[in-house]
């Protein structure tokens, strides 16, 4: 509003001017032809100081206001003076109101149409002395108190109405300004909400498609996983102690299961869930495995170097989320550094916040700052479309937090990166746990072997579980589909023992072939396996007294320990 009225100011000063100059030397001509020079000289100043005011602008509205006011009422005074009561004076009174009403509200209105009453009363006791003042000697004119008082009357009427009609227009005018103020604001707030709620709703929306997408993904990765990790146990068995052999599958069975943590922590992440429980990890052997899995696929221009305290410094942490913080990390310092490097790995011990530090620095080319500050944002990359999809440092920075931790970043956007992994430090646990193996119900324990129903629409998935089962000396029946299970179980019932089944099948799932399996046979345990199981599907299963859940891919113990399990505790 404050701005509303410089601008009427403003513009009031130039039309004033526009037309003072016109009505200036007609009414100079007059006055000079009737002998009036003081009425010359006032109409200079006036229009002089119209001038001035209107190119003034640096002046503060309020002084510019209250000059032009001022300049017109004693202007309008001197008309008074000069022409009378009855004469043009009248008329430039009855304007100081209105304009004082327009620049300054309700107050000025109610000054003018003060000083409106003080002239109307100054006059009524001033008349005789006016009357014998002429200014036109051959005019012999004298004004009665009667005729001023009616003359002032009408003029306090009409400056009152229009000045207070005109004071009441503006603050109408400034309370919907105001309004209008407030509702920008907070259409504003809401327009931010919006685009945040929207935020939160596209990013919604993507989790939930890469859910979908993950189950879909992790079924069927974890169905390959299972014969290489069954496999790889089972060769492992048959090669030579301390051989290469040996080695190398122990390698292979290692990153199997390093392969089935990460396919559990992307379910986990598209769902939101929280880790597991943390153990006494210890750092070194899992960062120098990193680094070595990473220097046999990285440049060979870029050279490793390590800086490590202790070899036996111990986080509370899980060594296969650890492993894969720092794989992550360093496959972007690797990156980060195309035409070589180096890659620094650094382990300071804890500090007086109990936390030890995990370095991974580069020597590439650094992060800017506005790419910094949404580094860990889900979805967030620099990389061209199909070289990344942004999870990478997101699942890192959730990672960590979740085992209490903290990660900083260190670049000037220049040249170098650092990643400073804090972690809560742990005593290592030197205590050993042996693995206690399940008990399988073997065939000599028994005066007839236990015949097993394995239905799953994978191959090699049924032909590894058929290889377990019967070198635990079980009869193993196969069924390549949900329809030819049924056959099998209408057929003779009774002969088998346990039926094995995968969830995700086409034509029938795993959780329709249950129930009508626990119509036809109520107390056949039945063991379900998946790559990812749903909360739907587990609440399912769980009605139908199925506990039984082997996560896909599972080594050969768990599977002996699901069997044994189910055919000793048969419900």
């Amino acid at each position: 509003m404050d701005l509303w009225r410089e601008r009427i100011l403003q513009s009031t000063l130039w039309a004033a001017l526009v037309l003072a100059t016109i009505a200036y030397l007609p009414g100079v001509w007059a006055a000079w032809s009737s002998d009036l020079g003081l009425l010359v000289i006032a109409d200079t100043i006036v229009w002089a100081g119209i001038l001035i005011l209107a190119l003034a602008r640096s002046l503060p509205f309020r002084v510019r206001a209250s000059l032009f006011l001022g300049a017109w009422f004693l202007f309008a005074l001197l008309l008074l003076f000069i022409l009378g009561p009855i004469g043009a004076g009248i008329m430039w009174l009855l304007a100081v109101p209105i304009l004082a009403a327009l620049f300054f509200g309700y107050r000025g209105a109610f000054f003018g149409i003060g000083l409106l009453v003080v002239v109307t009363v100054s006059n009524v006791f001033l008349l005789p002395w006016r009357n014998s003042i002429s200014f036109f000697p051959e005019q012999d004119i004298t004004y009665s108190a009667v005729s001023w008082l009616g003359s002032a009357g009408s003029l306090l009427f009409i400056a009152m109405l229009l000045s207070l009609a005109l004071a009441e227009l503006l603050r109408r005018l400034g309370d919907t300004v105001e309004a209008l103020g407030d509702s920008n604001q907070r259409l504003t707030r809401i327009m931010e909400e919006r685009e945040g709620l929207q935020e939160q709703i596209l990013l919604s929306q993507k989790q939930s498609a890469l859910g979908t997408l993950a189950a879909g993904i992790a079924h069927d990765f974890n169905n390959l996983l299972v014969p290489i990790l069954v496999a790889s146990e089972q060769a492992r068995d048959d090669a030579e102690v301390e051989s290469p052999q040996r080695r190398h599958l122990d390698s292979v069975i290692r990153s199997a299961e390093r392969a089935k943590q990460l396919v559990r922590r992307i379910l986990d992440y598209t769902q939101n869930k929280e880790g597991s429980g943390f153990q006494p990890v210890s750092v070194v052997p899992v960062l120098r495995e990193v680094a070595g899995l990473l220097r046999s696929s990285a440049p060979a221009a870029i050279e490793f170097s390590y800086a490590i305290d202790d070899d036996n410094i111990c986080a509370l942490s899980d060594p296969d989320e650890l492993h894969q913080i720092l794989m992550n990390l360093g496959t972007n310092a690797c990156h980060a550094m195309p035409r070589g490097g180096t890659l620094t790995w650094g382990i300071i011990g804890a500090n007086g916040n109990d936390d030890i530090r995990i370095d991974i620095c580069d020597t590439g080319h650094g992060i800017p700052a506005d790419v910094k500050e949404r580094i860990f944002d889900p979805f967030f990359t620099t990389k061209q479309i199909g070289d990344g999809a942004g999870l990478g440092l997101s699942i890192v920075h959730r990672l960590i937090n979740a085992m209490n931790g903290r990660i900083e970043v260190d670049s000037d956007g220049k040249s170098g990166t650092c990643f400073h992994i804090y972690l809560p430090v742990a005593t290592k646990n030197e205590s050993t746990h042996a693995a206690q193996s399940a008990e399988v119900v073997s065939t000599q324990a028994n005066t007839s072997p236990r015949h097993v129903l394995v239905v799953d629409d994978e191959d090699m998935v049924r032909g590894v579980l058929k290889a377990i089962l019967a070198r635990s000396g079980f009869v193993v029946h196969e069924a390549s589909s949900p329809e030819s299970a049924l056959r099998q179980l209408f057929e003779d019932p009774q002969s088998f023992d346990l039926m094995i089944c995968d969830l995700a099948m086409p034509g029938m799932t795993g959780v329709e072939l249950s129930e009508q399996v626990r119509q036809l046979l109520p107390e056949l345990p039945i063991i379900v396996s998946s790559g990812y199981f749903s909360e739907a599907d587990r609440a399912t299963l769980e009605k139908l007294g199925i506990t039984r859940l082997l996560q896909k891919p599972f080594s050969r113990e768990e599977l002996t320990r699901f069997v044994a399990d189910a055919l000793n505790n048969v419900a």
